[in-house]
């Protein structure tokens, strides 16, 4: 996992009371498929 997508996720983690379907930010969401695709491969 590259360290952008490390603080990405970590930051959303600690973040996670005021997170929502309605306004989770793109970036936030990219970050996370990204890491699920990446363990469903098999990778990282």
């Amino acid at each position: 996992m590259t360290q952008q997508l490390q603080e990405t996720i970590d930051a959303a983690w600690e973040n996670r009371a005021n997170l929502s379907p309605y306004d989770t930010s793109t970036e936030v969401i990219e970050a996370v498929e990204h890491v699920i695709t990446e363990l469903n491969n098999g990778s990282s």
